[in-house]
C-alpha cells in the first residue's frame, strides 16, 4: 500500500516544488568520474539526488565536492543514516 501526501499549497524551494507530486530522487553513495558522468545522462529524468554522507563519512572528501556535485545541475539533499539504517558494510 501506498501513501501519497499532497498539499493545497504546495512549496517550492529553488527549482523543486514539493506536495504536488511524487518526486524521484536517487541516491548518490560514491562520486567518482562514473557516477558523476552517470548523473548528468539522467539528469532530465530525476528529480533529486539523495547524498548518502554516511558512505563519505570514512572516505576524504575532495576539497572540489560542492563544485563537483552543483556541475551536476541536479537539486540535492544530504542525508546521514544511522548505521544501523544503512545499507553500506565494512
Amino acid at each position: 500500500m501506498a501513501i501519497r501526501f499532497v498539499l493545497e499549497k504546495p512549496k517550492v524551494f529553488n527549482r523543486i516544488k514539493l506536495g504536488e507530486k511524487p518526486l524521484i530522487c536517487v541516491p548518490m553513495v560514491s562520486y567518482d568520474t562514473e557516477t558523476i558522468n552517470n548523473f548528468k545522462k539522467i539528469r532530465n529524468k530525476i528529480d533529486l539526488i539523495e547524498i548518502r554522507i554516511d558512505h563519505f563519512f570514512n572516505d576524504s572528501l575532495d576539497l572540489n565536492f560542492f563544485e563537483i556535485i552543483k556541475s551536476i545541475n541536479i537539486p540535492y539533499i544530504f542525508t546521514f543514516r544511522a548505521h544501523w539504517e544503512s545499507d553500506k558494510r565494512d
